[in-house]
């Protein structure tokens, strides 16, 4: 059986349900695109949402502005499952987005590409990752579980991982790598 997010409508009222306040329906798109529709996710950052209003801060174009704590507890849980190996190339791997070029995500590990695949693999059965349209590139399930990995990483491996992300790109072999991708790390 395959599962998929809630759509919109459904995601927009149990946003409203959750939070107890009016929600716009452009807040509400940004929460499905961020969730991907996940019944959990929403419920999670509907409550956010109703924290927020409680203590009077503004709900802007931002919003939602911080994983909630009880996603990045879920989302750890599924990573300690994980061995070290795998977990270094998901978290290098966050470093690009939602969306990442597997071989140079392998490169900034200095692992095979068949090796970094296999880890992919293990990612995809904890579902944290999935097949991406395109050809040479994953993309984690939802933002939020690529933001929660990356919430969790020290300043020092951010920059650590920018820096191998930029070294990665400058030496890929692939030279339609723009000069602004590198700049971006």
């Amino acid at each position: 059986i395959s599962l998929r997010g809630l759509p919109i409508e459904a995601a927009h009222h149990q946003l409203v349900s959750t939070s107890g306040q009016p929600v716009d329906l452009a807040l509400s798109a940004r929460v499905h695109t961020l969730t991907g529709g996940n019944p959990l996710f929403v419920s999670e950052l509907g409550r956010l949402l109703a924290e927020d209003a409680a203590a009077g801060t503004p709900i802007g174009d931002a919003w939602p502005h911080e994983v909630p704590a009880t996603v990045r507890a879920l989302i750890r849980r599924r990573l300690r499952r994980l061995d070290s190996t795998t977990q270094a190339v998901l978290h290098a791997a966050a470093i690009f987005g939602r969306e990442f070029p597997v071989a140079v995500v392998a490169a900034m590990v200095r692992a095979p590409a068949m090796t970094c695949l296999d880890e992919l693999q293990a990612t995809r059965a904890a579902g944290l990752v999935e097949l991406s349209g395109a050809p040479g590139r994953q993309r984690f399930v939802h933002a939020l579980v690529r933001d929660a990995v990356v919430a969790d990483l020290s300043t020092s491996e951010q920059v650590r991982l920018h820096r191998a992300a930029a070294d990665a790109l400058e030496a890929a072999v692939d030279r339609d790598v723009q000069p602004a991708a590198i700049a971006d790390h």
